[in-house]
């Protein structure tokens, strides 16, 4: 019997409207060009005395992370630093990283809560699983990468991809939060999906159409137990003359590896080009976190993948990234 494949609801693309034009900077950026000051913003002091503030209050009267809202607490610096920031994922580099939180006078729990405050201040915290989980930690926990596995689980290295883009709603905005770095390497790499549409562009613009086409995407299990286990859906769409991308390649290999298809002549040939051009170390960003550091992407023309790590055989020391999804539509539950 054959496996039930949904359908991703969105119209087809007029190929008219597909951008014949590159992207420019800061859209548009490699390691070469991308510019610091346009990424890493000093958390400044009068934000971190409001965090001190949030922080003084929660030991005074508990609550969960769950319940915060931005409202609850004076966050005037924080919402004006913020908002700078949530400018810069939505008409700039499309990241940033906020440097840094005060782990050593917070404790873990307080240092999620205030960077749950923060994410608040640019869009709503969404449940990052079936299940309704909202703070997911990123820790190895011992699995091994494969069909309905979860990367952020193992210690592997990631390819660069689109969180959750196997999904029906996918978030607006990633964070991770350092709390423990590795041991041995662990680096976090960005590059900007409209470069790689530039370089389709320039090299092989037969093939963009077809990346405006539907793959098959493993959804990973994050369902209903009788829901379908593969969706149909399109790598790029295109929106306000930009682009959004939903590309996962080891999630649209597995996806064909279950139904038992065979990837079309013009997919397979699309699939190599991107890989070749994610592969260009001069294509992307690599980033050490360090503990407080707070990294926010814009998970839908910004991609990301990690190295391999080694861990400290030390329970307490071993890599921990605390990750928030964002997003500025629909129900906060993981379908949106």
């Amino acid at each position: 019997m054959s496996l039930e494949i949904l359908d991703f609801p969105t119209a087809p693309i007029d190929r008219n409207l597909i951008p014949k034009r590159p992207f420019a900077y800061p859209k548009s950026w490699t390691r070469g060009t991308l510019k610091e000051e346009d990424f890493l913003y000093s958390i400044p002091e009068n934000c971190l005395d409001e965090l001190h503030g949030v922080v003084a209050a929660l030991r005074r009267d508990p609550l969960p992370t769950l319940m915060l809202r931005p409202e609850m607490f004076d966050l005037a610096a924080c919402r004006s630093f913020m908002t700078d920031v949530g400018r810069t994922l939505t008409e700039g580099t499309g990241c940033a990283v906020l440097d840094r939180l005060p782990m050593g006078q917070f404790s873990r729990d307080e240092a999620v809560a205030a960077y749950w405050l923060l994410g608040s201040l640019i869009a709503p915290p969404v449940a990052q699983k079936w299940n309704g989980l909202m703070i997911y930690d990123v820790r190895d926990t011992g699995a091994k990468h494969g069909i309905g596995v979860r990367g952020s689980t193992t210690n592997a290295e990631l390819n660069f991809h689109t969180d959750n883009s196997y999904a029906l709603m996918p978030p607006h905005i990633i964070g991770l939060l350092c709390c423990q770095t590795a041991l041995e390497g662990g680096k976090s790499k960005l590059l900007s999906w409209r470069t790689v549409y530039n370089e389709l562009l320039a090299r092989c613009p037969h093939l963009l159409p077809r990346a405006f086409e539907t793959f098959l995407y493993d959804r990973n299990n994050e369902h209903r137990s009788d829901a379908s286990k593969v969706m149909r859906k399109a790598p790029l769409n295109i929106e306000n003359d930009d682009i959004q991308v939903y590309f996962s390649l080891t999630g649209i290999q597995d996806g064909y590896a279950m139904t038992g298809q065979e990837i079309d002549e013009d997919g397979q040939e699309l699939l190599r080009a991107m890989k070749e051009i994610v592969a260009d170390p001069e294509m992307c960003v690599e980033l050490q976190f360090q503990p407080g550091q707070i990294q926010l992407i814009n998970n839908r023309v910004i991609g990301h993948a990690r190295t391999g790590f080694k861990d400290n055989p030390d329970p307490d020391k071993k890599r921990h990234l605390v990750r928030l999804w964002f997003r500025g539509e629909g129900r906060i539950s993981y379908d949106g």
